[in-house]
């Protein structure tokens, strides 16, 4: 989530939309466990993601979804950890991070340019056969 050129990004796993940047988004802690951000912002640009399986990668490329020819794609040029947690929920780690993020980003017939956002990364693995034990 963050400013990006005079609109602002927010992204998911599965989409993201590019919004006016004096539209409300909300707190980036209620927005993370959206799954898809195009129907809750229906105002926005939205984009679905080409590889959705792979959360945070080094380069992450985007799909138009109202024309297919459009794409957005970001390459990371650095990355600043500012928390990180983990801890076991009933027998499943679960980690939580929060990272400060440079991309490079270039959309279909516009010049590229760099943006900063703020990153969450939430991964809350299986069991595993372990006991539901939580800490």
């Amino acid at each position: 989530m963050g400013p990006f050129s005079d609109q602002q990004v927010l992204f998911s796993r599965n989409s993201l939309v590019i919004s006016e940047a004096k539209l409300p988004l909300g707190k980036l802690d209620d927005l993370f466990r959206i799954d898809d951000l195009g129907a809750k912002f229906p105002d926005a640009d939205g984009y679905n993601a080409d590889d959705g399986n792979n959360g945070l990668q080094r380069m992450m490329t985007f799909t138009n979804q109202s024309n297919q020819k459009i794409k957005l794609t970001f390459v990371e040029k650095s990355s600043k950890q500012i928390s990180f947690h983990k801890h076991m929920v009933c027998g499943r780690d679960e980690s939580n991070s929060l990272e400060r993020k440079t991309y490079h980003v270039r959309r279909t017939n516009d010049a590229p340019l760099d943006v900063t956002l703020m990153c969450r990364e939430y991964l809350l693995t299986s069991r595993g056969g372990r006991p539901c034990i939580s800490n």
